[in-house]
């Protein structure tokens, strides 16, 4: 039991010196600057503070919103990398359309923080088509010469399951009573 506590505990200030020690090269925190919002996704910028450089290694960071009045929230969503630009992120989710004021938390590799306000405008209306789309007929009515469906060969099957069963009760009895 004492060797697995020992473990834990030389495992955990291994990864805390090797974690440190990037953050400790850039100037042990992170700057981030939130930026607005791409059609509801939140962005943000993260960068060492000091040297501004981007941050190589992966971020754990969190986003929450909540309305001016309190009424409304939204998160904690994660804060994912922009495949775009190394220094940006969004996050995956949307915010709906209102006024935010949202936070960013950082707490790996190192701690950084920032809130800003967002609006986020309501989806423009989508435009009418320019031209009505064609409308499929109505589904033709079934006649009686029309080749079998579901609706009709279920008592069909039925009547001659039916007809079995009493062909088979009707045998039975006629034998029993040709012996008796």
């Amino acid at each position: 039991m004492r060797s697995a506590a020992a473990a834990t505990v030389l495992a955990a200030t291994v990864l805390t010196a090797f974690g440190t020690a990037t953050a400790h090269a850039h100037g042990g925190t992170l700057a981030v600057d939130i930026t607005g919002h791409e059609r509801g996704h939140v962005t943000a910028l993260v960068t060492w503070e000091n040297d501004k450089d981007s941050v190589d290694e992966r971020v754990a960071a969190t986003v929450n919103a909540v309305s001016p009045d309190g009424t409304r929230t939204a998160g904690p969503w994660v804060l994912v990398p922009d495949p775009s630009d190394a220094k940006r992120f969004t996050t995956a989710e949307v915010l709906p359309p209102g006024r935010w004021k949202v936070s960013v938390e950082v707490g790996h590799p190192a701690l950084g923080r920032d809130e800003a306000d967002i609006t986020v405008a309501a989806a423009p209306a989508r435009p009418a088509p320019e031209r009505p789309a064609p409308v499929a007929p109505p589904p033709a009515e079934p006649t009686a010469d029309a080749g079998p469906g579901p609706f009709r060969t279920a008592p069909v099957a039925t009547g001659i399951l039916l007809a079995g069963c009493a062909a088979a009760f009707l045998a039975v009895r006629h034998r029993r009573r040709s012996r008796g």
